[in-house]
């Protein structure tokens, strides 16, 4: 036997191992898919939540005087006229 002859021989032989293994694999991989299917089939639904205790709910936060001053400056900021700007975009000092 020439030396092709022989490599080709043992490329056969590699492939039929391969798609052998493969073919385990893939079996495997299957029953498996089909385990967790069953298992996912068989998990018990849900129950819906009859009713929602006051306590659960979340309650505001008690209006402190840091909330109350922060309030106030938002609503002074939101009443000021819009600031002008001089000059070009590049000059940072506004002109009030």
């Amino acid at each position: 036997m020439d030396r092709n002859k022989v490599r080709k021989q043992a490329q056969v032989l590699r492939n039929k191992r391969l798609v052998r293994e493969h073919r385990k694999l893939a079996a495997a991989k299957a029953k498996n898919k089909a385990q967790v299917k069953d298992k996912a089939i068989k998990m018990p639904k849900p129950q819906p939540i009859k009713e929602v205790r006051r306590s659960i709910l979340p309650t505001p936060p008690p209006d402190t005087n840091k909330a109350k001053r922060q309030k106030a400056v938002q609503a002074f900021m939101q009443n000021l006229p819009p600031r002008r700007t001089g000059g070009c975009g590049g000059c940072r000092r506004r002109i009030k």
